[in-house]
């Protein structure tokens, strides 16, 4: 399915009242914002999340990050992890994907090792940014 498509469905099912507001509705249209980065949709859509009352969990999460600027990732995530989520390998991954973008790689190799030092185990993915 068309990610853009998909996502834009999604909405406009919220609005009409067909579907009820849940953290996997919401999930679902924040990852279909992520293969175009669609940032501005993202933030809008956990906006709305935290407007509805709903916690967003680790998936919320990482789906927000893999579809930011670098800058917003390090923004969303001391903001999700202040409030409670904990990142995980796929948060850290997503994490140093943004700096890779944004060409930042320096950064993205320092996420790296922090996150060795923070014991998450990394797996290949990871060391492919």
């Amino acid at each position: 399915a068309d990610r853009p498509e998909e996502l834009f469905r999604l909405l406009r099912a919220l609005r009409a009242g067909q579907l009820e507001p849940s953290v996997v509705t919401f999930n679902t249209a924040i990852d279909a914002c992520a293969p175009g980065l669609m940032w501005q949709e993202c933030a809008n859509l956990l906006e709305t999340l935290l407007c509805c009352g709903i916690r967003p969990d680790k998936y919320s999460l990482n789906s927000a990050l893999r579809c930011c600027p670098w800058n917003a990732a390090i923004a969303l995530l001391a903001e999700l992890t202040g409030g409670g989520l904990v990142a995980d390998v796929v948060s850290i991954g997503a994490l140093a994907s943004a700096f890779e973008r944004g060409q930042h790689w320096g950064a993205a190799l320092a996420v790296l090792s922090r996150a060795r030092w923070a014991s998450v185990r990394l797996g290949t993915i990871n060391f492919n940014v």
